[in-house]
């Protein structure tokens, strides 16, 4: 049976010792992305190259899927990635 990528519900970020917010986390920008992020979109939202991307998947670093020969990430399982480090 195959699993849906569906992003968890959005929560609100408070700034320590201020009103709240509605800057967005990283993790909430990526969760907020429709269908799977390819190296290169996942890439830019984390500030890193895509090649560095693919060697963290090969490795085991960070959720992926392997669709063929290509490699592609669920939002909503990288921004629960994310929030689980601290992100």
């Amino acid at each position: 049976m195959a699993r849906r990528c569906v992003p968890p519900p959005s929560r609100q970020v408070i700034p320590l010792g201020g009103e709240p917010s509605n800057a967005e986390t990283l993790a909430d920008r990526i969760a907020a992305f429709e269908g799977a992020l390819t190296a290169g979109q996942l890439a830019k939202f984390l500030s890193i190259s895509a090649i560095s991307l693919y060697k963290m998947a090969k490795s085991g670093r960070i959720p992926s899927l392997r669709i063929g020969a290509s490699v592609r990430f669920c939002p909503a399982t990288v921004s629960r990635w994310l929030r689980q480090r601290g992100g």
